[in-house]
């Protein structure tokens, strides 16, 4: 009788909210402070806005971004002080960190996200073990938003695998759902201890 061996080759970890925590809110109300503008209409124009959609998708540039913000908010920050207070809204997920490198140890890993050139960039300067990851598959690099199956499909490229072989993490369960469709296994990110759980009950972790 043989034992389990799963096909996985590969992980694809999600980004923000599974090894990085953030809050929008931190932002707006920084930048309600310094502005005037309340903090619900800054978040309802800004944050939940096609602005932000077509920066994450690579769509503008971090220029137009700061130019497209400023002119429907109608605020007088500059470029370096806006993007301070847009990009300090991330905390470390220290037990991910650690699993992650756990996880590099073993397989290639690498990190799928929807986010913009300011905010990754400045992630990978202030968390120094995103940079220790195989590669990164970036929505506003790939031109694409998950649940595009594009963002996917560029993945898999990059890693050379198939679905079934890449072993993806997120906490979004839609996005989630997507993968599943395409043949990924998936697991949604609820936290450590259950994603520890999972992985050791497939022999991806010892």
């Amino acid at each position: 009788m043989t034992g389990f061996s799963s096909p996985v080759r590969v992980f694809l970890f999600d980004l923000g909210n599974v090894l990085i925590h953030f809050d929008h809110m931190i932002a707006a109300r920084k930048i309600a402070d310094r502005t005037g503008v309340s903090v619900e209409r800054l978040y309802d124009q800004f944050f939940g806005s096609d602005l932000l959609i077509r920066h994450d998708a690579g769509k503008i540039s971090v220029r137009e971004f700061y130019e497209g913000v400023r002119e429907r908010l109608q605020f007088d920050i500059d470029e370096p002080t806006f993007f301070k207070m847009w990009n300090d809204i991330f905390a470390p997920n220290e037990k991910m960190f650690a699993l992650a490198r756990r996880i590099l140890s073993r397989f290639p890993a690498y990190i799928i996200s929807n986010t913009n050139r300011s905010h990754f960039e400045h992630c990978a300067l202030k968390f120094p073990v995103l940079r220790e990851f195989t590669g990164w598959i970036l929505s506003y690099e790939v031109r694409a938003l998950k649940p595009d199956p594009k963002i996917y499909e560029a993945a898999l490229k990059r890693a050379g695998t198939r679905p079934e072989e890449s072993f993806y993490i997120d906490d979004r369960s839609d996005l989630i759902a997507a993968a599943r469709k395409l043949g990924f296994p998936a697991h949604r990110f609820v936290g450590y201890d259950d994603l520890v759980k999972r992985l050791k009950s497939e022999k991806l972790l010892t």
